[in-house]
């Protein structure tokens, strides 16, 4: 790859669109993680096999993220729980993201 080339792909990453989109990505990694430590030990939040278009866009990487509110037994995991509702928030954000 010529180095030129290297380099434009580079002086990508510093433009304010490649935050905005990488900090969007980084939102459902973010969601993946509480998921797991939010339903911890039952190991519920499964991949699931399913494919959406969605403005022109196909997705395919889906999972599940159950409430663990359903099965709080003290209130430290209530507090914990709270994580789940911070990530459901993000859907009603959608159709106000850019590239969605």
């Amino acid at each position: 790859m010529p180095i030129s080339l290297m380099g434009c792909i580079m002086m990508m990453n510093f433009t304010p669109k490649f935050d905005y989109i990488a900090s969007t990505c980084h939102l459902r990694n973010v969601c993946y993680s509480y998921c797991t430590s939010d339903n911890y030990p039952r190991l519920t939040c499964e991949d699931q096999d399913v494919k959406i278009t969605y403005n022109g866009n196909e997705y395919e990487n889906f999972y599940t993220y159950p409430n663990p509110a359903l099965h709080i037994d003290d209130s430290l995991e209530l507090e914990h729980a709270k994580k789940y509702e911070v990530c459901k928030s993000y859907i009603d954000q959608n159709p106000l993201y850019e590239y969605s």
